[in-house]
């Protein structure tokens, strides 16, 4: 702040100081002070106390902008470093675990059935995905603090129909249980998503429409979908719904492409 912004406050000062002592002087002779009476001692509390109520309440709002002022480059700052950890370290990383752990599965294939244990662990590790997800994307808002978004993990059966194996909240509206293969909900995931291992976008905008996003529930507006694809097996698809497209950023893309990737990574290890 230079001296052109301090000037115009100290003149605001001397104004506001001037304006209450004229106020005082008017209060002195309406109480019938008489002309000869020494009233500048009244003059000078008046203004003393006037300064003094608009140095309270300049400081009082010097203290709020800088408080704001704070407040954006803390948000400036935090947009930075989340842009930083989903762009260049949690996908590059989610993407490379995925790679790893299917270079594993192809040296050492599994010689045993699948044990209730590593079913159990990849569901749990699924439900701690699905409620992160909703979280990070749709924080819960005043007044009711609900959450807002919902996440869906399909999964692809040997019949190429996509079932839902679990979502959050649990108190959302339940998304359709079954997505029939034959069904163009079921051929959109499977030309869109899978076999272009491509995440799928509903923000309103043509042609950007998805047979995912729910007809029947008017609390989800918008759709991020994303691949679960490892080693070549189409697992299924991530299906994240926010209420509308602003709750949507940019790099929500990538956090939902790197969660889909940490669930095939999972689910390879399990059902190999």
């Amino acid at each position: 702040m230079g001296w052109k912004y301090w000037r115009k406050v100290l003149g605001f000062f001397f104004i506001s100081a001037a304006s209450g002592a004229g106020l005082v002087a008017i209060g002195v002779y309406g109480e019938g002070f008489a002309k000869d009476d020494d009233k500048r001692l009244m003059y000078l509390v008046g203004g003393v106390l006037a300064l003094t109520a608009v140095l309270g309440t300049f400081i009082e709002n010097h203290m709020a902008e800088r408080a704001r002022a704070r407040a954006r480059e803390r948000a400036i700052k935090a947009e930075a470093e989340m842009t930083l950890l989903y762009n260049n370290i949690l996908l590059p990383s989610a993407q490379r675990m995925r790679d790893q752990v299917s270079k594993y599965v192809s040296d050492h294939p599994r010689t045993t059935p699948i044990d209730v244990a590593s079913q159990q662990n990849f569901e749990r590790f699924l439900e701690e995905i699905l409620e992160g997800a909703v979280r990070l994307i749709a924080p819960p808002a005043p007044p009711n603090f609900h959450t807002r978004a919902r996440a869906s993990f399909y999964s692809r059966t040997a019949a190429d129909d996509y079932e839902l194996v679990k979502f959050s909240p649990v108190t959302a509206p339940s998304p359709r249980a079954k997505i029939e293969g034959a069904h163009p909900g079921g051929s959109h995931i499977k030309v869109d998503i899978l076999d272009k291992d491509a995440i799928w976008v509903v923000d309103g905008t043509p042609p950007n429409i998805s047979y995912l996003k729910p007809t029947s529930v008017n609390s989800y507006e918008a759709v991020i979908a994303a691949p679960v694809i490892c080693n070549g097996r189409q697992f299924g698809v991530l299906s994240i719904d926010a209420p509308t497209a602003k709750d949507f950023i940019v790099e929500h893309r990538n956090l939902i492409r790197a969660l889909a990737d940490l669930i095939a990574a999972s689910k390879l290890l399990t059902d190999n």
